[in-house]
């Protein structure tokens, strides 16, 4: 070999640059420039590699909830998913059988992984610093199925143990983690639980529980929550032969956690609420769904002598009034409130309350309004209470009342004249909300208002379908 090309090669061989030779920060400014499917890939190369991601990830999806749905995996050619999932980035070529999912998309607040090699690298590889994950596990659970449920969980258990802050699952797998998820805030619990579950054990640091409907029930919620401050539960339409054990079991659960602070709650009607009230002094949200199906409605009918429901420290009500039959008139709220300040009316379902069936005048939410008169803001949706009659009888029943926001979808020029002439004496900001129509529509609406409304207050469109109107101090 001559001398001058063993020194060329030695020179060649010299200037060779190993990409882990390059320092993190490099790196970092390289991956940067990353998407998120070549961003796993790097990171599942090796350990120094997967190091200079995890600063990309945090920085660019450490907000994100990753949605893992087993059921949905990408395991054919095509792939068609179900009604209800959202947020799916579709591919821009069509087949003759329809479109083409991703298999990884990052789209909204969501990371959706739909194919079962890249749920294994996403857990491996980020598990450590992932913060929400939405897992939703299908119903194939036998066979096949249950080994890449069960392979999935461990992967979960091994990866994400110590990182998660909020999960939603299904009831059914969480027996299946095989370690206690120290630092999990916010559980969110779906679909049916058939087995005995203990969620102190599991989650010891909840501060927030939501439990979806369940037919058949096994959590063990009879238990002290150190750190719980939200509760979200059913007690409707709970299948009748388990219903008086999930009753006792919630029971249970809110005497032995008097320090909540917030409860949502949907009920058939107000018996269970009145039994439990004593434990619920620290609440200060209260969120009742009432569902007015035919028979379930303890009482449409006001009683001046009916015994009131007392909260102590409340200071926000929303009452959702479901139905499936139509309702004329307005359900009593034997309710009564020290500190109320917000409170918000309204109800969806197949036959809603008509604005020209029921008014502010109805007897029930009248007595409310003169039995919690420390209201300040009142908000009133779909339809629920559509026509003001005597805006002079609400200001008597609350002096205290300074905004009110009117949420229909049938509202027109006329009406908010009318509740702008009625109200605004004694209002301070008077809002519409849902106004219907098309976004030029909308914009004609919106000039209207501001040339009748202009010289008493301060007209606004935040956003969409919102007019806000603020009285211009004389």
């Amino acid at each position: 070999m001559k001398p001058e090309q063993k020194t060329m090669e030695q020179n060649l061989e010299f200037d060779i640059t190993k990409i882990t030779d390059v320092n993190q920060f490099c790196l970092g400014q390289i991956f940067m420039y990353l998407n998120l499917e070549d961003l796993l890939s790097v990171a599942d190369a090796n350990k120094y590699l997967k190091r200079a991601t995890y600063t990309i990830f945090m920085q660019k999806y450490a907000g994100k909830s990753v949605k893992i749905d087993v059921g949905n995996l990408v395991s054919r050619p095509l792939f068609r998913p179900s009604p209800g999932m959202r947020h799916i980035c579709i591919r821009p070529e069509e087949t003759k059988y329809g479109p083409v999912y991703d298999e990884l998309s990052d789209v909204g607040e969501e990371i959706n992984i739909l194919k079962l090699k890249t749920i294994f690298q996403m857990l491996r590889c980020f598990g450590p610093i992932i913060k929400k994950l939405h897992f939703m596990y299908g119903f194939d659970w036998f066979g096949d199925g249950y080994k890449t449920h069960h392979r999935i969980m461990e992967y979960v258990s091994e990866f994400c143990a110590e990182s998660l802050t909020k999960m939603i699952t299904e009831a059914r797998a969480i027996n299946q983690y095989k370690k206690t998820f120290s630092n999990v805030e916010e559980l969110i619990i779906s679909e049916k639980c058939n087995e005995t579950i203990c969620l102190n054990s599991i989650y010891p640091k909840l501060r927030i529980l939501r439990i979806g409907p369940m037919p058949y029930f096994g959590l063990l919620i009879a238990d002290t929550f150190p750190y719980l401050q939200e509760l979200d539960l059913t007690l409707a339409n709970v299948v009748a032969m388990t219903y008086d054990s999930y009753k006792s079991a919630v029971a249970t659960a809110l005497r032995l956690n008097p320090h909540l602070k917030s409860l949502s709650i949907k009920l058939n009607d107000f018996v269970f609420l009145r039994e439990i009230s004593d434990n619920l002094q620290s609440l200060e949200s209260l969120d009742v769904s009432l569902n007015l199906a035919e028979g379930s409605f303890y009482n449409n009918e006001y009683s001046d002598n009916e015994e009131k429901i007392y909260f102590r420290n409340v200071t926000f009500f929303r009452m959702n009034c479901m139905t499936s039959v139509r309702h004329t008139t307005i359900p009593s709220i034997p309710i009564l409130f020290e500190q109320l300040k917000v409170f918000t009316l309204e109800g969806h379902g197949e036959y809603e309350l008509h604005h020209d069936q029921c008014d502010y005048d109805d007897p029930s939410i009248m007595m409310f309004f003169n039995t919690n008169r420390t209201i300040e803001k009142l908000t009133l949706k779909r339809k629920i209470l559509g026509t003001l009659t005597d805006p002079t009888m609400l200001h008597e029943a609350l002096p205290a009342l300074s905004e009110l926001t009117c949420a229909n979808s049938w509202f027109d020029i006329d009406y908010v004249y009318d509740q702008f002439e009625n109200t605004f004496t004694f209002l301070e900001r008077l809002n519409f909300y849902g106004f219907s129509g098309r976004p030029t529509d909308r914009r004609s609406l919106i000039d209207q208002v501001r040339g009748i409304c202009s010289e008493k207050c301060q007209v606004s469109n935040p956003y969409g379908r919102f007019i806000k109107l603020e009285r211009i101090e004389d």
